[in-house]
């Protein structure tokens, strides 16, 4: 509120001639002195007449015409001035107010006998001035509207522009709009106690109002600008929603985000309140007001404090609406929101039950509703439902709320005639708003060792119950159990307890798993110990719920018996022999196979022994000479030592013929610019000792196609059949190499002083007494040769033969072997230089 100042008016009155000589100062022509409203104001009376002893002045307020003020007053006193010729009373009047206006009067007199014996007074009229001040004028304003179906605006017929003024003596009001000065007409009203009413309004009344108020003589002036807005009330189009991060839930320890919309003319803005309070930016919440959109971030939720109903009130952005509201300056929805706690487990225990039987497990949550709660076994993809199990009546789940805690939920599982299969993990699970907890219980069923059954293990399985030892070998014999709790583990001999000796005759190993447990005797028999330590032994388990026993026997190993053959091939040099273990294996694993010969011809020598690992199948016996009988013995070898021999007398092919081709197995690109290894298989020598190797190479352009032979194309790999080359120009004559022949293994070769980035052929054949691997060959297209190829015959000669034993007629009986074709000759490419140094020194 502005204080107004006002003047005070005097008005002065002298009776006698002594009054004349009583004065009241600072009055105007009018005799008005003038003051300020709600300032101090101050009268001073004088008497300028010749001092009379005795005489005194007093002041009298209107409000209290008997009662002299005093000189220590609160609202009003008085103090004395003196002069040589005057005498002056001062009344001050604190912070005038409008009902300090009246007479205010000024006495002389003298006291007589006790009493004020009044010689002259002095009157004045006191008008409290007020300036012009706002009782109610806001700078905003708003014209409410509405919209109708068709979209089009809707305005009330009337409106009025709230300018309310308050002043003393009364101003004279004007208005403007748009610089045009307004009088009253069938479009405006002005009423001076309420402001300015518009008739007939348009969204063209929109605008500046600017609103002046004077006082008479120019005392005050008083001018407003008041802005007027036509808008259409706010509408909430979509109520508020919680956004996330869980669906449809608010969750205690999370953020939680409100949204809703509004749509109006023009655009509102969102405000959010909680149980009637307004919210505003803090570290608590996080509001985004942006127009037609409000969105309301609590940082962490806390359960229950932000529990409650949470408004969203769309409203007109104007200073004038956000704190003066109007129903229909907004609209506003409202949510409800509960805090929902996350499932916390209270309790959850392990449970120990013998077989047969009941146990109960139980799981207890505290959570807010809704939360779905179950058991389910580890692994297994199905959760119990509540009630009894279709599959295993035996089980039954039920639920129960405590009734003194509504968080409290308790779940229960009771597991009716326990078998040891139950002993296993349980889960507790806990789902609320899209979250998913769980905790592992475990249910033991405890019972006497279990041993697991020993019928049908072979004697090489340490579980099995006969196990079989040799000389300074340690062999282990085993025991495992099904038990729980866990046991303790012994092993007897005769009745007698064995001790763990370490490094000894005898050592215990045991280990106990969660449902399981096992032990193991290992045993290392000696020259001392062979006499009794081949004997039965017992294995014993003792848990507080009781004992078992398992035996198991442990006998001497004996030489394994002589390996089957199951078949053989042969040809000109070599005999390749597929083999099978015996049957009787003497109690202990194969090692490997060894193989002796002899040939009938010849010089008669004994070749051998030569070891073959069991996994090099078949055996095979190379470089041999055409038409040689061999008489072979093989043996299966175990820690026993050499078994007893399979005998078998074979012959090699007496027909002497070139060397097989020679499959080349290096790749197409070089690994350098100007060298390349050649990498080859030793060929079949044809029944005659290799006498070396003819290798011929030289720089061609060729290309490939994608044709084969029909011929031997069931033989041919999928990427040869797809492309072959085809030389279309020589670039340089052959090369010619017989490389130094000192070992019959020979089987790589280096090229060197080679181009690069240069396609070459090769050419790779062996030789011996009767000729070179391949007849004369065509050198511009690729074919293929066979590997049985014999000299001056054709494609379908005679191959070697595979001989299978018949269990029927107790004979080898020949087979015809799977003919193999190679490549007549090769290509192979130099990559490009990339070496900045280029081709090295040659």
């Amino acid at each position: 509120m502005v204080l107004i100042i006002a003047s005070l008016w005097l008005l002065s009155y002298i009776g006698c001639s002594e009054q004349n000589q009583l004065v009241i100062h600072d009055l105007d022509e009018n005799g008005v002195a003038q003051g300020l409203y709600g300032k101090d104001m101050t009268l001073v009376c004088e008497f300028a007449g010749d001092s009379q002893g005795g005489s005194l002045i007093e002041w009298y307020l209107p409000s209290d015409p008997n009662n002299k003020v005093k000189k220590d007053g609160s609202k009003a006193f008085v103090y004395q001035q003196l002069d040589t010729n005057k005498y002056q009373l001062e009344l001050v009047v604190k912070s005038v107010e409008m009902s300090d206006g009246g007479t205010y009067t000024c006495r002389l007199g003298q006291m007589v006998t006790g009493r004020f014996e009044e010689k002259a007074k002095a009157t004045a009229e006191v008008q409290v001035m007020k300036p012009i001040s706002a009782i109610e004028c806001p700078e905003d304003q708003w014209i409410p509207a509405s919209l109708d179906e068709d979209g089009s605006m809707n305005l009330f017929n009337q409106a009025m522009i709230r300018c309310v003024l308050d002043g003393m003596p009364p101003p004279k009001i004007s208005w403007r709009y748009k610089h045009q000065q307004l009088s009253s007409s069938a479009k405006y009203t002005m009423k001076p106690s309420e402001g300015l009413q518009i008739h007939g309004v348009s969204k063209s009344d929109s605008g500046i109002y600017t609103v002046t108020a004077k006082q008479p003589k120019q005392i005050n002036t008083f001018i407003r600008d008041i802005r007027v807005l036509v808008f259409v009330k706010p509408e909430i189009t979509l109520p508020p929603r919680i956004l996330g991060p869980f669906k449809n839930a608010v969750v205690d320890g999370y953020e939680a985000v409100l949204e809703c919309h509004g749509i109006g003319d023009p655009m509102p803005i969102i405000q959010w309140y909680k149980d009637n309070k307004a919210l505003s930016h803090s570290a608590k919440y996080l509001i985004n007001s942006n127009p037609t959109v409000g969105q309301l971030k609590i940082v962490k939720v806390r359960y229950p404090d932000d529990s409650g109903t949470y408004v969203c009130r769309a409203l007109v952005d104007s200073n004038a609406v956000k704190t003066n509201l109007d129903e229909r300056a907004y609209d506003e929805r409202s949510i409800t929101v509960d805090v929902n706690l996350r499932p916390e487990m209270l309790h959850v225990s392990n449970r120990f039950v013998l077989l047969g039987q009941s146990v109960i497990g139980h799981c207890q949550v505290r959570a807010t509703d809704p939360v779905e709660l179950y058991f389910q076994k580890l692994y297994d993809p199905v959760p119990y439902e509540l009630g009894v199990q279709a599959n295993d009546s035996r089980i039954k789940v039920w639920r129960t709320t405590d009734p003194g805690s509504p968080l409290t939920h308790n779940l229960y599982m009771e597991i009716q005639n326990t078998v040891y299969s139950d002993t296993w993990n349980y889960t507790c699970h806990a789902r609320a708003f899209g979250m998913h907890y769980w905790w592992n219980t475990t249910i033991n069923v405890q019972q006497v060792a279990q041993f697991h059954p020993r019928e049908g293990l072979s004697y090489l399985d340490e579980y099995a119950g006969e196990r079989y030892g040799w000389l300074n070998n340690a062999t282990n014999i085993s025991c495992r159990a099904d038990v729980l709790p866990g046991v303790k583990w012994s092993w007897y001999r005769r009745g007698q307890q064995i001790v763990d000796t370490k490094n000894g005759t005898f050592q215990i190993i045991s280990l106990d798993r969660w449902t399981w447990s096992e032990s193991w005797l290992q045993i290392r028999p000696c020259k001392l110990t062979e006499y009794f330590i081949y004997d039965e032994y017992v294995c014993e388990a003792v848990n507080h719920v009781g004992l078992n026993q398992s035996n198991i026997m442990f006998r001497k190993a004996s030489k394994p018996g002589a390996p089957i053959v199951n078949s053989y091939t042969v040809d000109e040099t070599s005999v390749s022999i597929n083999l099978q273990p015996s049957i009787v294996d003497g109690g202990m694993p194969l090692l490997r196979y060894e193989l002796m010969y002899r040939a009938q011809n010849g010089r008669q020598s004994l070749y051998g022994p030569v070891s073959f690992l069991l996994r090099n199948q078949p055996i095979s016996l190379d470089g041999l000479l055409a038409g040689s009988t061999l008489n072979i013995e093989i043996f299966a070898l175990t820690q026993v030592g050499r078994g007893f021999p399979q005998l078998l007398s074979v012959t090699t092919k007496n027909i002497a013929k070139r060397p097989s081709p020679v499959k080349c197995v290096s790749g197409f690109e070089a690994e350098d610019p100007y060298s390349y290894t050649v990498r080859w298989i030793v060929p079949n020598s044809g029944g005659r000792p290799l006498q070396g190797y003819r290798v011929r190479f030289r720089a061609i352009e060729a290309e490939m196609l994608s044709t084969h032979d029909p011929s031997v194309s069931n033989n041919l790999a999928e990427d040869t059949k797809q492309k072959r080359p085809v030389i279309r120009k020589a670039l340089s004559t052959w090369r010619v190499i017989e490389p130094t022949f000192n070992t019959p293994y020979l089987n790589n070769l280096r090229l060197l002083d080679l181009d690069q980035d240069t396609t070459y052929q090769l050419v790779v054949e062996a030789f011996t007494e009767t000729g070179y691997s391949l007849a004369p060959i065509e050198l511009q297209l690729q074919s293929f040769a066979r590997m049985e190829l014999l000299p001056n015959h054709p494609l379908d000669s005679s191959p070697s033969q595979e001989f299978i034993f018949d269990p029927v007629s107790k004979l080898y009986l020949p087979q015809n072997k799977t003919v193999e074709y190679i490549p007549n000759w090769y290509v192979f490419k130099t990559p490009k230089d990339t070496d900045p140094d280029g081709r090295p020194f040659r």
